[in-house]
C-alpha cells in the first residue's frame, strides 16, 4: 500500500489503484477519529425505522407486507409499530419466511390486525402439517442408501 499526503487529504492506493480518500482533521485536534462506513468490513448497524421493516416485509412476501402495513396504520406510534413488525419477523426466524407469509395468508382473511399470538399459532399449526413432508423429502435426499438393487447387481457383476 502507498500513502499519499497533502496538508489537507490523505490518499491511499493499493497496486497503484486509490483505494481510500480522506480529509485531514485541522492541526489543533489530537487522537480524533473518523471512519467512512463503506470502508468497514461489515455493515454498520442502523436502528429499524418503519419504513426499513416495510421494504423488508415487501421483499419477503406480499401477506406479510400487508400485515406490517396494518401494524403500522393502526400504531399510534412508528417506534411501536417497528416493535410489533420485529416480533412478526422472528417467526420467519423460528420457522422460515414461508411459513410466516402463510400465516400471514392465513390470519388477513380473518383479522384486521394481525398480532404475534395469532400468527405463532398459525406459524406452528403450519409446520406440523408440513414437517411430514419435509422430513420425507429429507430423507429422499440426505445421504447415500443403497437399497437391494444395488448390492444385487454388484453380486452379478463379480460373478
Amino acid at each position: 500500500m502507498d500513502i499519499q499526503y497533502t496538508s489537507s487529504r490523505i490518499n491511499i492506493f493499493y497496486s497503484h489503484k486509490p483505494i481510500a480518500e480522506h480529509d485531514k482533521f485541522s492541526d489543533g485536534l489530537r487522537n480524533e477519529k473518523s471512519t467512512d462506513p463503506s470502508h468497514l468490513p461489515y455493515e454498520v448497524y442502523v436502528p429499524e425505522s418503519v419504513e426499513s421493516m416495510l421494504n423488508k416485509a415487501k421483499e419477503t412476501g406480499p401477506a406479510i407486507y400487508e400485515v406490517c402495513k396494518r401494524l403500522k396504520a393502526e400504531s399510534k406510534v412508528d417506534e411501536q409499530a417497528v416493535v410489533d413488525m420485529k416480533s412478526i419477523f422472528e417467526i420467519s426466524n423460528i420457522y422460515s419466511p414461508d411459513i410466516l407469509e402463510e400465516s400471514c395468508k392465513r390470519a388477513i382473511k380473518d383479522f384486521y390486525i394481525v398480532s404475534y399470538n395469532i400468527l405463532i399459532r398459525i406459524a406452528k399449526e403450519i409446520s406440523k402439517d408440513s414437517n411430514l413432508k419435509i422430513k420425507k423429502e429429507e430423507q429422499k435426499t440426505k445421504g447415500l442408501v443403497r437399497g437391494a438393487d444395488y448390492y444385487r447387481r454388484e453380486k452379478r457383476n463379480e460373478q
